[in-house]
């Protein structure tokens, strides 16, 4: 199996799909199809509303699960099972339930609700942070440009929705958002870098091409990741001058290091990421912004491995595999270790969020299943 097949392999299966003749989805389960994989079930779940108001539609309804034996995540809402009104919640030493509100004292302080109910494909949780391209990297660190207040074309693309986020929030998707957009737009210095090295060593011209297309893929990304750090914030951000250090001179060995690590590692556990996140995410904006580097990062990282192949057969060296088989040793231990779990709520999630454990769990995954296998094939 080639790398590129490896890699669509499992994002799909990340986006909750079988790969295979049948290949159902998650909304052929809707009608009785199979499960992709151990864990899906379908069953009922509900979302409060103000007495009165109409129900969500299905593909903006983040639903409560109705099962109190286990913590499930929303995959994809089926259809519509009902409405109850003039409900209140009651707890009790045995858990909680909702009852009408008749049943209630008119003394006893309650939130009357109504609940919508709905089937949908749902999850279960087992137990990131974020991977975001290829940006330009000084002594380890990435270099990124500062954020400016300011409304430009880096803020120009939809925006999510934010009525119903509470103030923290917002805080923390705009951070993991904004934190995103830069090292997208650093990510556009990378791939400059890299068509410079390409030039010396001679490459062919369809590396070029892809390489300068893989940049302007870039600008894209940062200008959607700007466009929602705006909307969570508040305030228009944008980009500030990209101040680079001066370029040491490099070898040969140190570019096919900095392809390995920066580039076909880097674009590949980036995509494995953004599709972890796309899977739970919700918000239209957001699954628009994620869809695009889903399939953009996929493509860079299938384009950093091709180089790499390139670079290995200019240098067939022992002494090159040896160094480079160092950087995987080094790498494999920094992304298969264990992830302490944090506490993302059901509505960040469906901004994009996720938390370190889960995260985790998708990129030592993707080493298994994408990059270590392919290495072997390689070597």
């Amino acid at each position: 199996m080639s790398f590129e097949e490896r890699l669509s392999t499992t994002l799909v299966s990340i986006l909750g799909l079988t790969v295979g003749c049948a290949s159902p989805t998650l909304e052929e389960m809707c009608d009785g199809g199979r499960a992709p994989e151990e864990g899906y079930a379908v069953h009922l779940g509900y979302v409060e509303v103000e007495p009165g108001t109409e129900c969500p539609p299905m593909e903006s309804a983040l639903l409560n699960s109705d099962d109190c034996a286990h913590t499930y995540w929303q995959g994809i809402v089926c259809e519509p099972a009902g409405k109850e009104e003039s409900l209140v919640y009651m707890t009790s030493v045995a858990g909680g339930h909702y009852t009408s509100a008749s049943n209630v004292s008119p003394r006893a302080t309650r939130d009357v609700v109504d609940l919508c109910w709905y089937e949908g494909v749902y999850f279960n949780d087992p137990d990131p942070s974020f991977i975001c391209g290829r940006p330009v990297l000084h002594d380890g660190a990435p270099v990124v440009a500062p954020v400016v207040a300011r409304p430009s074309g880096w803020n120009g693309a939809p925006g999510a929705g934010v009525a119903n986020l509470d103030p923290t929030e917002r805080e923390r998707l705009a951070a993991y958002w904004l934190d995103a957009a830069v090292l997208e737009h650093a990510s556009v210095a990378a791939f400059s870098r890299m068509s410079l090295d390409l030039l010396r060593l001679g490459a062919p011209p369809e590396l070029l091409v892809a390489t300068h297309r893989a940049a302007l893929d870039e600008v894209e990304h940062a200008r959607l990741c700007f466009s929602l750090a705006s909307a969570y914030r508040g305030i228009p951000s944008s980009p500030g001058p990209l101040v680079l250090p001066e370029a040491a001179g490099s070898t040969q060995a140190d570019g096919a290091e900095a392809l390995l690590r920066e580039g076909w590692m880097g674009e590949t556990l980036a995509a494995v990421d953004a599709a972890t996140r796309l899977a739970l995410a919700r918000d239209p904006a957001v699954r628009a912004a994620l869809e695009v580097v889903v399939r953009d990062e996929s493509e860079h990282a299938a384009l950093a491995w091709r180089t790499l192949r390139w670079l290995l057969q200019v240098d067939p060296s022992a002494e090159l595999r040896a160094r480079l088989a160092d950087v995987m040793a080094e790498e494999a231990e920094r992304w298969t270790r264990e992830v302490p779990a944090a506490e993302v709520s059901v509505a960040e999630r469906a901004h994009g969020l996720l938390d370190p454990a889960r995260r985790g769990v998708a990129l030592a995954r993707a080493w298994r299943e994408v990059v270590a296998p392919s290495w072997e094939a390689l070597a």
